[in-house]
């Protein structure tokens, strides 16, 4: 009995030297400090697509980028080069060394408009000269214009018709693979931008059912060549006007006829620029005979002043008769 009393006295010590030795190596782990995830990103100033991503984040012992284009890195410095333009959404994650974790995501915009430039200048001789232009040097040129012909010149020449608008398509390829593509309208007066988007159109004579009606004032500039505006109110007194969210140095307009009869199409009209709205100076006017449907033709004129309120003032129609129709009416300035 006394050799089973001394076993067990020795168990029970035995059982209380383990447990305090556990406890006393429980206490010395030391917690680490909590990461915090710090981010720089600096955009290569001869490369748009190509960034540097610095991490200067704390007390982190591993390091993970995601670059929103199924790319990855896991060094605190990264460079990488994104292939296309879009809007990439940029995570860093950084653990500690006891697994404790902080993210700080960002976002990468590569808009082709900021990168490049398609500049088109009228020639001596009557056609457009084409170029791009861009701080990112470029390899791979193709031109595609409306006529679908191609050009891989850096600056190709290219004969535009008088009065029509085109629509140039550029796709470009840098030495690291990279490609944008980009599409710029052109006349014979060389690029132009559309300034229309945004505007607000009255009208002296609305459409039976509205400015929202199927056939109402604000298809003119609605910016589909397939609808249109019908007024059974015309007279000689008749006009459309736009209000831009800016003001503009507006000398190009197009007009689209509409898809119905002749004798409805505008003929003889005005465009006028306005400071305030209220007074009126002429800045073109034209009798046209149009000869198709849903024909757009574009009208350049001398102007200087930057108005706010454009009113196309149209006198006369086709058919001496009370209807007026077309399917748009756009406002350019030339770049």
């Amino acid at each position: 009995m006394k050799h089973i009393y001394k076993i067990g006295v020795l168990g029970l010590m035995l059982l209380a030297f383990s447990c305090s030795k556990d406890k006393e190596v429980a206490k010395a782990v030391p917690e680490e400090p909590k990461p915090r995830a710090v981010a720089e990103i600096i955009r290569d100033p001869n490369n748009a697509f190509t960034f540097e991503f610095k991490s200067t984040s704390l007390n982190a012992k591993s390091t993970r980028w995601t670059f929103g284009d199924d790319s990855v890195a896991i060094v605190p410095t990264a460079k990488h080069t994104y292939l296309y333009a879009g809007i990439f959404k940029v995570l860093l994650r950084v653990e500690n060394g006891q697994g404790y974790v902080a993210q700080q995501e960002m976002t990468i915009n590569i808009s082709p408009e900021k990168i490049l430039t398609i500049q088109a200048k009228p020639t001596a001789d009557g056609n457009v000269k084409f170029a791009a232009v861009s701080a990112t040097a470029f390899k791979d040129f193709k031109w595609t214009f409306a006529d679908k012909t191609t050009s891989t010149e850096a600056s190709p020449i290219k004969k535009i018709t008088e009065g029509k608008i085109e629509t140039v398509t550029l796709n470009v390829t840098t030495e690291q693979g990279s490609t944008i593509e980009l599409k710029k309208m052109i006349g014979s007066f060389g690029g132009i931008s559309d300034v229309t988007k945004g505007a607000t159109l009255a009208v002296s004579n609305e459409n039976g059912n509205g400015p929202f009606g199927g056939e109402g004032s604000l298809k003119l500039i609605d910016g589909d060549n397939g609808t249109k505006f019908f007024s059974g109110g015309f007279n000689a007194n008749f006009w459309m006007k736009q209000t831009l969210v800016a003001p503009q140095v507006v000398r190009v307009y197009s007009i689209t006829t509409g898809n119905d009869e002749k004798v409805r199409d505008p003929k003889t009209w005005t465009l006028q620029g306005s400071m305030d709205g209220e007074v009126w100076d002429v800045l073109d006017s034209r009798t046209v005979e149009f000869s198709d449907r849903n024909e757009v033709r574009a009208f350049a004129f001398e102007n200087t002043k930057a108005y706010p309120y454009y009113r196309w003032y149209v006198t006369a129609n086709w058919g001496n008769i009370s209807i007026f129709q077309a399917s748009e009416w756009r406002l350019f300035r030339v770049d």
